[in-house]
């Protein structure tokens, strides 16, 4: 049974692009990536995921903790007696 090296697959980066291969490349690309037009921090897989969903979820959350917070002060629920 061979060995295999388990962290193998995790050590690559995982690129959602090739790589750019010379500096005129690299210029082509950023000049190309800062000509678009839209969110340019939303350019890869990703991305929407981090910059939007997670914010939305943590404001939505505490919404409704506040929410109930609000409640709970203006019904007297939770109080020490």
């Amino acid at each position: 049974m061979p060995t295999q090296d388990i962290g193998a697959k995790f050590s690559q980066p995982v690129q959602s692009e090739k790589p750019v291969q010379s500096m005129a490349d690299m210029q082509k690309w950023v000049q190309a990536r800062q000509t678009e037009k839209g969110f340019v921090h939303l350019i890869g897989k990703h991305d929407r995921i981090t910059s939007v969903i997670v914010p939305c979820a943590f404001a939505a959350i505490g919404a409704a903790l506040l929410a109930r917070g609000l409640h709970n002060l203006y019904t007297g629920q939770g109080r020490a007696e």
